[in-house]
């Protein structure tokens, strides 16, 4: 669904939110038939990911009966960097791994997988209490980043 999204609203202007509480947009129902980038995340993704939360035990059986691959990494396309202000490293360069599917583009089959490598680099001239927000464009789709 988030590939389907739109970041502008029924009047045609940028979606108002704040910082965090940012979304990909609004559900675009017509991209659905023609979804493009895709990125997988199966059920046991979700599972690793509640179990890294440290629920407690019972509540958590009634989702899956063990906790032996807790990963708070899911494949989802949100990236976030932390820059702190006077720190040991004049700069930081944070690579995120996400795996993803196109399913139209000339060189790649249909469900066949792609991994891509984001790479943010802080070019310091905004504050550092400022949060800036960002797209993935791959080939004619774009997935904006909450």
């Amino acid at each position: 669904m988030m590939t389907t999204a739109n970041p502008l609203d029924n009047t045609g202007k940028p979606i108002k939110t704040m910082d965090y509480l940012r979304t990909t947009g609004l559900v675009y129902p017509n991209c659905v038939v023609d979804q493009g980038l895709i990125y997988d995340a199966t059920p046991q993704d979700y599972v690793n990911l509640l179990c890294s939360m440290n629920f407690p035990e019972q509540p958590f059986k009634t989702i899956a009966r063990t906790c032996a691959n807790p990963s708070n990494d899911i494949n989802y396309p949100s990236f976030t960097a932390l820059y702190i202000p006077n720190g040991d490293y004049a700069w930081l360069e944070q690579k995120f791994r996400r795996k993803s599917q196109m399913l139209d583009l000339v060189q790649l089959k249909k469900n066949q997988k792609q991994d891509y490598t984001l790479t943010i680099h802080y070019i310091g001239d905004i504050e550092f209490d400022q949060a800036q927000f960002g797209s993935i464009t791959w080939w004619k789709r774009t997935v904006i980043t909450p």
